[in-house]
């Protein structure tokens, strides 16, 4: 303590920097319990949805985890990128009748440009194996992680992503990304070609598809996606080149009944959404899947992913058979299901057939008692002589379906 009970200068400094210390920690602390919280709330959920298709998720893996928004149709937390696209634009120095040597610049109706887009990119949250949950997109190949508020979490954090699961009704073009039209200049004739800009009359036929994606990390080695329930599974699940550099993917489970190829196309051929080295098992729960169909593969003479890969039927990781043993096993159930309708049918029949008889029987029985009840004047001899007759006829009706009934309950 300084003179006359004063802090010195040194003292005031050392207890602010104790007190911004603490703030610190008090500040740290509680960030690291949001953190906990929002795994112990999104957990729970994830594991459902693993535990639908037969997957455990090892104890010291992580998951990322993407959700479309019922309301919205968007990734929760959705997450923007900005780029920009060529595009044929309005030419304001269009003169009809320009004839000089530099007369594309004024002959041609429209000019090449520029548009600034929105890329829609893979947001989600990230399920560490240290029991924190952490708010992430993927921009590129790289994550962008921050806190809900929106403020960016230091870049030295960056955690392995072993798996990924997306979950909701992904009926957009690419499973993250964008999928729109551009100007192609490069089909525009060589006479309409001067320095750096390109020019036209006819915009509509230089356009070519234009494909934004994000590309999940090398780490990622499974990826899982899933509808909401059944009525979003009769949809169609478009798998774009979010998981091209996935050298490790090794499983990869969609849930939809069917799930397409992107259409990347570049000079007449597609690309491969996979990457070359993975090997791995495709898991659909329908045959129509067409995911790794020939189609897409025809004149590549390069080693496609689509290759190498496996494609098996079923709705859980376990259950998947190949596509062959799935149509054996499609025809026996449909075989059985046709033995059971023809066994349900049969016994309605017989048990129509009893009721039948047992009619007749109560008849036959009530005719021949009131045979017997009859006198023997006139009159009841003609009566007796009509209930005989009925009974005559009766008699080998139930004879009949007796026999009927036997058979049909052989």
């Amino acid at each position: 303590m300084g003179l006359f009970g004063k802090k010195s200068k040194n003292e005031k400094v050392e207890v602010q920097a104790v007190q911004n210390t603490a703030k610190s920690v008090d500040i740290k602390a509680e960030e690291e319990s949001k953190l906990t919280e929002r795994y112990n709330k999104v957990m729970p959920i994830v594991k459902r949805y693993l535990d639908s298709i037969g997957f455990e998720l090892p104890p010291e893996e992580s998951i990322f985890f993407m959700q479309i928004e019922e309301n919205t149709g968007k990734w929760k937390y959705d997450y923007n990128s900005s780029s920009s696209i060529d595009v044929w634009e309005e030419n304001s120095q269009y003169l009809s009748t320009a004839t000089s040597n530099y007369a594309v610049y004024y002959r041609c109706k429209y000019k090449l440009g520029k548009k600034k887009i929105q890329i829609p990119t893979a947001s989600g949250i990230l399920l560490n194996a240290d029991g924190k949950a952490y708010i992430g997109a993927v921009v590129g190949s790289k994550f962008l992680w921050h806190t809900e508020d929106g403020k960016d979490v230091d870049k030295s954090f960056q955690p392995v992503i072993q798996n990924v699961l997306a979950v909701g009704n992904i009926t957009s073009q690419l499973l993250c990304g964008l999928h729109i039209k551009s100007a192609d200049a490069s089909k525009v004739p060589d006479n309409d070609k001067l320095i750096d800009d390109c020019y036209t009359n006819e915009p509509d036929m230089f356009v070519m598809d234009d494909y934004r994606a994000s590309a999940f990390p090398m780490t990622v080695k499974r990826a899982f996606i899933l509808p909401s329930d059944d009525y979003e599974s009769k949809n169609t699940v478009v798998i774009g080149g979010s998981f091209s550099k996935c050298a490790n993917l090794r499983l990869f489970f969609s849930g939809f009944e069917k799930c397409v190829h992107e259409k990347w196309f570049m000079k007449e051929h597609y690309y491969s959404i996979f990457h070359q080295d993975t090997h791995g098992t495709f898991i659909c729960p329908s045959a129509d899947c067409d995911i790794l169909n020939e189609k897409y593969l025809v004149d590549r003479k390069e080693n496609l992913a689509e290759r190498n890969w496996e494609m098996k039927v079923g709705t859980t990781i376990q259950n998947a058979v190949s596509p062959k043993e799935a149509a054996k096993k499609e025809t026996e159930q449909l075989k059985a299901a046709l033995d059971a309708n023809a066994k349900a049918e049969a016994s309605a029949n017989i048990s129509e057939k009893k009721e039948e008889l047992s009619k007749l029987e109560a008849a036959l029985v009530a005719k021949k008692a009131e045979v017997a009840s009859l006198g023997m004047d006139a009159q009841a001899i003609v009566k007796k002589a009509g209930l005989n007759k009925e009974i005559k006829e009766l008699e080998p009706k139930i004879e009949a379906l007796k026999a009927e009934v036997e058979k049909l309950s052989k």
